[in-house]
């Protein structure tokens, strides 16, 4: 490692540190990879790089203010109703997995939700994009 990598780790924990967390909303990592696609279309800000960007920095700091807030909470919504037509038991399919390198036989990953338990989770995640689009604040996603 060299010292622009120290650097970069050093200035993620700081922005962390700082950081006061007055509500939160915990997500799954499969849900996440799922909407990964959608989330590009998201404006937002890179702590660690001092960029803008579009999407959720997977493994890194992202943060999302008020142009995103207004972007994010329009998809999600649009996510949450068509959630809500699903079953009670909602199956997505993931990413393709592999049982080792040396076999080429392997399949897709199934993402099963409560349908119920999702749609609540997304309407938390968009009550704190309201209060970012409205001027409150920011959020903060730590990645994985």
């Amino acid at each position: 490692m060299d010292f622009i990598d120290i650097d970069w780790i050093e200035r993620c924990f700081l922005y962390k540190e700082e950081a006061t967390i007055d509500e939160y909303v915990v997500l799954s990592d499969e849900l996440i990879v799922y909407l990964l696609d959608f989330t590009h279309w998201i404006p937002t800000y890179y702590p660690a790089k001092r960029a803008e960007g579009f999407g959720i920095h997977y493994y890194g700091i992202t943060k999302i203010e008020q142009q995103g807030a207004v972007i994010a909470e329009q998809l999600f919504c649009s996510l949450v109703s068509m959630f809500s037509l699903a079953p009670e038991t909602i199956e997505l399919t993931g990413q393709f997995q592999w049982e080792n390198d040396k076999n080429t036989d392997g399949e897709y990953e199934r993402y099963v939700f409560d349908r119920d338990k999702l749609c609540q989770d997304l309407q938390s995640f968009i009550y704190l994009l309201r209060r970012v689009k409205n001027g409150e604040g920011y959020i903060l996603h730590y990645g994985i």
